[in-house]
């Protein structure tokens, strides 16, 4: 599947598509079906519906696991999904980003041992253990003044950026603008897509992605999974 030719659209498909842990069940010239093993997620691509029967033969509908969709048709053809919910890729579509450094704020990459801090504030994503994984595989900064964090963003495990929390008292001092501009900068140069997934009338998260010079994507992303049964 060309991901190139709508590459806003398929940003993540193009990160997992590079990732060790992720495998490809299915390719064709309109289809792409990836499973990322330590997310038990499967990522669908469909774009002729002619396709969607050779892709729906790699999704296994099982406890425990989730789904990435990216073409909302597709959720014609499968058994609803638990704790949907839709986004919208953000994609920095420019070869660089002028990162302006601030004398008063570092960035620091976060250890396991600001767990109870990232836990406590971030209200995302209410699991430890993810957490714990972020910070343990060194994929959470935090912006500090001295010792204090003020604040932390990081990539989430299929590559875009997150997570993005400013602590209260230290809000509308640009500190989340500046956090994601660190982000988008290092991404650049690892030679990857800066992208953020933003869920649809988040308007403070939308009008940041735009001032930053990301554009979003045409197609909506849907995200769910399976509970126990």
């Amino acid at each position: 599947m060309d991901l190139l030719k709508d590459y806003k659209s398929y940003c993540n498909l193009i990160t997992l598509k590079n990732d060790e842990d992720s495998k490809i069940y299915y390719e064709s010239d309109h289809a792409l079906v990836i499973y990322k093993e330590c997310m038990d997620c499967t990522f669908v691509a469909c774009d002729d519906e002619s396709e969607i029967e050779n892709c729906l033969r790699y999704v296994k509908i099982k406890p425990n696991t989730s789904f990435c969709i990216q073409h909302t048709r597709l959720l014609n053809y499968i058994p609803p999904l638990v704790d949907s919910f839709q986004c919208c890729n953000y994609v920095y579509d420019k070869d660089n980003f002028e990162f302006k450094q601030r004398n008063d704020i570092e960035i620091r990459e976060l250890d396991e041992s600001y767990f109870d801090f990232v836990f406590e504030h971030y209200d995302g994503y209410n699991n430890p253990d993810y957490i714990m994984e972020r910070l343990g595989s060194g994929n959470l900064w935090g912006a500090f003044n001295e010792s204090e964090c003020l604040g932390f963003i990081g990539y989430h495990d299929e590559g875009s950026m997150g997570l993005l929390h400013v602590i209260e008292a230290y809000r509308k001092q640009g500190i989340g603008e500046y956090l994601e501009s660190f982000l988008i900068h290092k991404s650049i140069q690892d030679k990857s897509i800066p992208f953020a997934q933003v869920y649809p009338g988040n308007i403070a998260s939308e009008h940041l992605q735009r001032k930053l010079g990301l554009v979003p994507s045409d197609n909506v992303i849907t995200w769910g999974g399976y509970g126990e049964q």
